[in-house]
């Protein structure tokens, strides 16, 4: 009888040592995403399986993903509105960082994604390789593009652009006069800013050019790299 309580506490002791240990060791186990013995991956915090998280998780070593009831959410691809960092695109679970282009979400409608995130700073013509020409008004597609826009236009991003019957006029490259803006020098369909020397258009003649702007005000010598020296007179 004595030698069985023995035996009994001994087991006892044994599991208790073992509850501990297991107990110490979740307790002690790293918070983040892990792929458990299953092959599935799950998200743990404070040790323990979070089945309570749904949203967008940063873990340290395995970036960002979407987590819907505490594991990565593969088969999920489309816009996710998160209340911590805002409106993004999934591809399966994961932010579809290098996607730059226009998105049909069935739930939010046409989107121009950039980065992966909804382009909210973004109003103007834009250009898709896959759609085509659209206008686009605060990162939503707004309508056809529009084919009034004749001339400079700065765009969201901050980008001087030459527009021809509402397209970039990526192909232009020389002497411009804008109505509104004036003569500007134009390389590949944009203002060139840092240009400055002599320059000879072949519908417009030579022209003294500063910060991609006709020097109408400039009348002296001017020694150029590429030409040499010449009298500017306006």
């Amino acid at each position: 009888m004595k030698r069985n309580l023995k035996v009994l506490l001994a087991l006892l002791l044994v599991l208790g040592v073992l509850c501990a240990l297991g107990f110490a060791s979740a307790e002690g186990a790293p918070d983040g995403l892990r792929c458990d013995e299953d092959g599935i991956w799950r998200l743990y915090q404070n040790g323990e399986f979070a089945d309570g998280y749904t949203g967008l998780y940063c873990d340290a070593n395995v970036g960002w993903w979407l987590i819907n009831g505490g594991t990565i959410a593969w088969d999920y691809t489309g816009l996710w509105n998160d209340p911590n960092c805002g409106w993004w695109l999934i591809g399966g679970g994961t932010i579809a960082w290098d996607y730059n282009g226009l998105w049909n979400d069935p739930n939010c409608g046409w989107w121009l994604i950039r980065g992966g995130t909804i382009a909210w700073d973004y109003t103007g013509n834009w250009e898709d390789p896959v759609y085509g020409p659209w206008y686009i008004s605060g990162g939503c597609l707004a309508g056809p593009a529009q084919t009034t826009l004749n001339g400079l236009n700065c765009d969201a991003d901050g980008v001087w652009r030459l527009y021809d019957n509402g397209s970039f006029a990526s192909g232009y490259t020389g002497l411009y006069c804008d109505q509104t803006y004036g003569w500007w020098l134009i390389g590949g369909g944009q203002i060139c800013w840092d240009y400055t020397g002599l320059w000879g258009d072949p519908n417009y003649g030579w022209w003294l050019i500063g910060g991609g702007q006709i020097c109408w005000d400039y009348t002296g010598l001017w020694y150029d790299q590429n030409y040499g020296w010449w009298l500017i007179n306006g």
